[in-house]
């Protein structure tokens, strides 16, 4: 007999297929759940379906992310530029949290050393920010702060994506800065909002916004859009 392991696949016989994307039914413990094997596209597609009970829509014109408060969080001792405020009392661990009270959007950058300098991006509107010290997980703080630059509107959050050293020799390249936003996103779902991970990257895939900004004539940035509607 013919070992069936030993089988060629003749003149056009179909490629074997690329293994399925494995979803995980119901919450059984592990093992013991019912499994179904399904293709990536159809994943996001599950997961973009009213019927997955995530009630996803997606808003006709998603936020700018240039009307956000954005500005730069760097160690103390940095030389201070237009509008910046030193915060003696910033600690790792915390996050500060910059208000526009008139826009009603706000901005979380994670402190990573004792002592901070915050520099608006735009000197003008300084005064009209709120700035304070809080910690990740507190009420209204994503905890996703702790880890990642995060944003948030009336109506969306943003997963910030700056981008990373290396690209500001390629005004262009959106590699570095598309890799941090998708992460920021991902822990997001996933830690804030409590959604198993490969749901959280088809939903992505499926559903978000992206854009990108350019802080002053720098490198590009990716911003992804989250509507809070989605979660509602």
């Amino acid at each position: 007999m013919t070992d069936p392991a030993d089988h060629r696949a003749g003149p056009g016989a179909r490629a074997p297929r690329r293994p399925a994307l494995r979803v995980i039914d119901g919450e059984a413990a592990a093992g013991q759940a019912p499994r179904r094997t399904v293709s990536a596209a159809t994943a996001a597609a599950m997961a973009a379906h009213p019927s997955s009970g995530l009630g996803v829509r997606r808003a006709p014109e998603p936020p700018a992310p240039e009307r956000l408060p954005w500005g730069r969080l760097d160690p103390a001792g940095t030389e201070p530029g237009p509008g910046a405020v030193l915060l003696d009392g910033a600690r790792p661990g915390q996050v500060l949290k910059v208000e526009d009270a008139a826009a009603g959007t706000a901005l979380y950058l994670p402190v990573r050393t004792e002592g901070a300098v915050f520099t608006p991006e735009d000197p003008e509107a300084a005064d009209a920010l709120r700035l304070g010290l809080c910690r990740p997980g507190e009420a209204g703080v994503p905890a996703v702060t702790a880890r990642h630059a995060f944003a948030e509107t009336g109506t969306h959050w943003v997963a910030v994506g700056a981008p990373e050293a290396g690209d500001a020799e390629h005004p262009y390249r959106l590699t570095g800065a598309m890799r941090r936003a998708m992460a920021a996103g991902l822990d997001f779902l996933e830690g804030d909002q409590r959604m198993d991970r490969t749901i959280a990257q088809a939903y992505l895939a499926a559903t978000a916004e992206f854009s990108t900004c350019r802080a002053g004539g720098g490198p590009l940035g990716v911003h992804v859009l989250l509507a809070k509607a989605d979660f509602a």
